[in-house]
């Protein structure tokens, strides 16, 4: 976790230095009204008029200070969230699919909004703090050790024991901390459940169910959130009561060295400022204990569920076109799930191939294999007479094409929608493309036009214009291999005909795969890989 700092070092050192150096000078005027008293005490006023310019000097130097550190604490917070934002969003795009797939939306969310934003805080301020307070004690105690050292000594000893009592808090904060969490992820996913379900709930009268099962979760949240509450009160009140007692000690000791002729009156009250200085510093320890316990939760759990997919290509060598894919006696299981065992099967470029098969009989799991989603766990994948995992990956994903059955659109206008994985094409191309899938003049009809920005997953649309959509975007991506997932779904037959004509046509010269359970396009295809009946398939 502290290794984000890294990129912010300069600006942590910044502004904590300026944090610093804005409290000492503050620090050090009760030095200048302390050596003003005794001057007063002792009738000598040779030296006022300067301490007092002293004094209104410091005080200046800590304002101009003050708006100096205000920048780098401004610049320090907003870095280091940007870069942790951009961290975690790349360990998403680079984590395992499915370790991320079996995660609720809910806890997914939780993540990315709560999680990032309290790692983020603690780094940039609460640790910077808790530094911040380090030094400032240490100057402190250094500064009051001069002036009384039985003073300072018994001070010494009132913080190690309110140390000892937040350490112990802090192990028990933990415990609540976790449970509060998983409460969290509860409420979230039940409210993203319910707001995806709202049509059916409304209209099966299922409101008294969900609204039960939501008071269940925020009735075992509040519980948890009052013994966590009281927990850190009771502590906060029995640490509040040992630095007031600190403050008793220190006025009668105090009075007693007055007494005795070891201290004036200027020195106990520079003593009674600069304990009052370490106060707040003090409270927030148990804070930054408290702070760190939850941080360090976060990060774990974005740690646990970003987990970084394995890298099974090995980019010994480059691709320059599609020549062949070829599959010799591969199995693959999910778990104890057999779903391939000596599976052998070629695809030569250009061939026009319809996969069919019933429901659980691999074919979406064949499409992950060839995108190299998933890894073969026996036999071995050719590609272009090559070991298909010695290529580079990125290089073979930029020859393919591939159109799933979800609407896979994105909260961008049109033409950025269309332009995903060719953001150089010509908007003349798009148009014609646009025309060819009669979607031009729906398109053209909007007041924003092809700027026009999609609403969630554009559900701003009907499922068949959104298909022709995600249609034109896989056409306007120059690959050497397509791939279709029920490609005329949520499409009526005359599209689903006009559609198919046109992905024949145009792309004649290319490697098409075409997922389907249509007769009528199974016919169009020259080579039928059925899954159903294939020998070696489980």
């Amino acid at each position: 976790m502290y290794s984000l700092l890294k990129k912010s070092k300069l600006r942590w050192s910044q502004s904590l230095f300026f944090t610093v150096i804005e409290a000492l000078s503050y620090m050090i005027i009760p030095l200048v009204q302390k050596n003003i008293l005794d001057d007063i005490v002792n009738k000598d006023y040779s030296k006022i008029n300067r301490l007092i310019f002293y004094m209104l000097a410091l005080y200046f130097l800590h304002y101009v200070f003050q708006i100096i550190r205000s920048y780098y604490d401004a610049s320090l917070s907003t870095t280091i969230k940007t870069e942790f934002q951009k961290d975690v969003y790349n360990k998403m795009l680079n984590s395992n699919l499915s370790n991320i797939t079996k995660n609720k939306v809910g806890k997914l969310m939780t993540i990315m909004e709560s999680d990032i934003t309290t790692v983020s805080t603690f780094l940039s301020s609460t640790l910077k703090l808790f530094t911040y307070n380090i030094i400032i004690i240490v100057f402190l105690l250094i500064t009051m050790f001069k002036l009384s050292m039985e003073i300072t000594a018994i001070i010494v000893f009132l913080f190690l024991l309110i140390f000892y009592f937040n350490t112990f808090h802090s192990k028990k904060y933990k415990k609540y901390k976790v449970q509060i969490l998983k409460n969290k992820e509860k409420f979230l996913e039940l409210l993203n459940q319910s707001i995806l379900s709202l049509k059916l709930i409304k209209s099966n009268n299922l409101k008294k169910y969900f609204s039960k099962k939501m008071i269940t979760i925020t009735e075992a949240e509040k519980e948890i959130n009052v013994k966590s509450i009281v927990f850190s009160n009771l502590l906060g009140a029995l640490t509040k009561y040992t630095l007031t007692g600190g403050r008793v000690v220190i006025f009668f000791i105090g009075i007693l060295g007055i007494k005795s002729g070891k201290l004036t009156i200027g020195s106990l009250l520079a003593l009674l400022s600069y304990y009052e200085f370490m106060y707040n510093p003090v409270l927030q320890f148990r804070k930054f204990l408290e702070d760190r316990v939850k941080t360090e939760e976060s990060y774990k759990r974005i740690e646990n569920i970003f987990i970084k997919d394995k890298n099974y290509f090995r980019s010994i060598e480059t691709l320059e076109i599609f020549k062949s894919l070829e599959f010799k006696k591969i199995g693959f299981s999910y778990g104890t799930k057999v779903v391939y065992k000596d599976f052998s099967y070629k695809i030569n470029h250009g061939d026009k191939i319809a996969i069919v098969g019933g429901n659980g009989r691999g074919k979406s799991t064949l499409i992950n294999i060839i995108t190299g989603i998933e890894k073969i766990g026996s036999g071995e994948i050719i590609l272009n007479n090559s070991n298909f995992y010695d290529i580079n990956i990125e290089d073979y994903r930029d020859k393919i094409s591939i159109l799933f059955q979800e609407n896979n659109l994105f909260d961008f206008s049109i033409e950025e929608n269309l332009r995903l994985g060719n953001e150089d094409i010509d908007l003349n191309d798009i148009i014609d493309i646009c025309k060819k899938l009669n979607i031009h003049n729906l398109i053209s009809s909007l007041p924003m036009g092809y700027q026009t920005r999609l609403s969630h997953l554009g559900s701003n649309f009907s499922g068949g214009e959104k298909r022709k959509m995600l249609l034109a975007r896989t056409f306007l991506k120059n690959s050497d291999v397509y791939i279709f997932d029920e490609l005329t779904s949520n499409l009526d037959e005359e599209s689903q005909i006009r559609i198919l004509d046109l992905v024949l046509d145009l792309f004649k010269d290319k490697t098409i795969l075409f997922i389907t359970h249509s007769k009528y396009e199974i016919s169009k295809f020259s080579k039928i890989l059925n899954l159903n009946n294939y020998s070696n398939l489980e």
